[in-house]
């Protein structure tokens, strides 16, 4: 993972907003980056990319979003980053080129709204007698009695790409953004280790849109001489939101018993309108109009790779 996402995924998590420093390094080879380390999984080199004609717009994409979340009954914070290409005849239709999968991202459970009570399933669950507190069972009683879902279980964000279906002018006005499809891994030995709130075939769609245009704070040339831009933009709290999307039923638990006590605890399956996200936004973009060629080499100069 890259630093700078570290640094961020850290400030996003625990609720912490304002504008994300791009620390340049003291040498003289680092600083000749310029903002190009925000976007080190470039896909340059894709032939989509590189065949992108002069007098298009090419780009390279780097974008972190973190914020609260509401998955049916639970309520968590959670951060999204991802780096891919971006290429059009204007910079408000464009193709996007994957870069590659993100790593998962923690998610910070916050709490779980009450759901259908669960008491009377978990006797079928195993590990009552002998009582075994890791158990099933006692994760079931836990969840029945309210118990805080932090101490019962880990999350993690698990996106499946780095977004599609963006647009420059969902983040420099308001709008359609970026589309993320994501799952989330539900981790302790009592849900086994294939625990997920949706899946590759079937996963969680998260169609971002800004509510508010994004301030661009960072705007340099390219520290070579290509005719390429950096541009940093941000936008605060709430700015990057999504109440319309649904998602499914716990699967892989364990058993399809702890499926179902984990669905009605969380008030899974949950509709549309049920759930949200509501985020802030920091998006790094290198474009340029010379064409995808052009954006290659200087990536390549530029990183030395």
């Amino acid at each position: 993972m890259r630093a700078i996402t570290r640094v961020r995924l850290v400030l996003a998590t625990m609720g912490v907003s304002g504008i994300c420093l791009l620390g340049g390094a003291s040498s003289a080879s680092a600083g000749a980056i310029g903002n190009w380390n925000s976007n080190t999984g470039c896909p340059v080199d894709d032939p989509a990319m590189l065949a992108s004609p002069a007098g298009d717009y090419t780009a390279c994409v780097g974008y972190f979003a973190g914020g609260p979340w509401k998955v049916g009954n639970l309520r968590l914070r959670a951060a999204l980053d991802g780096d891919f290409g971006a290429f059009g005849t204007t910079s408000d239709a464009l193709s996007v080129v994957p870069g590659p999968t993100p790593y998962p991202s923690q998610a910070f459970i916050d709490g779980v709204y009450p759901g259908t009570p669960i008491l009377g399933l978990c006797s079928g669950l195993p590990g009552s007698r002998p009582y075994d507190p890791n158990s099933p069972y006692a994760k079931c009683v836990a969840l029945s009695q309210g118990t805080d879902p932090s101490k019962l279980f880990t999350m993690h964000v698990e996106q499946l790409g780095a977004g599609s279906g963006f647009s420059l002018a969902g983040l420099t006005d308001a709008g359609p953004l970026l589309t993320v499809p994501v799952k989330l891994h539900l981790e302790t030995p009592a849900f086994g280790p294939d625990c997920y709130i949706g899946s590759d075939a079937g996963p969680i769609v998260l169609n971002l849109a800004s509510s508010a245009p994004a301030v661009r704070t960072y705007s340099s040339p390219d520290p070579n001489g290509y005719p390429v831009t950096s541009d940093d933009y941000y936008a605060g709290d709430g700015s990057t939101v999504d109440t319309s999307f649904t998602v499914p039923k716990a699967h892989g638990c364990g058993s399809l018993l702890m499926d179902r006590v984990l669905d009605l605890a969380l008030g899974l399956p949950s509709p549309s309108g049920n759930n949200s996200v509501s985020l802030y936004r920091d998006f790094s973009i290198q474009s340029t109009t010379a064409g995808g060629t052009v954006l290659s080499q200087a990536y390549h100069t530029a990183l030395d790779r």
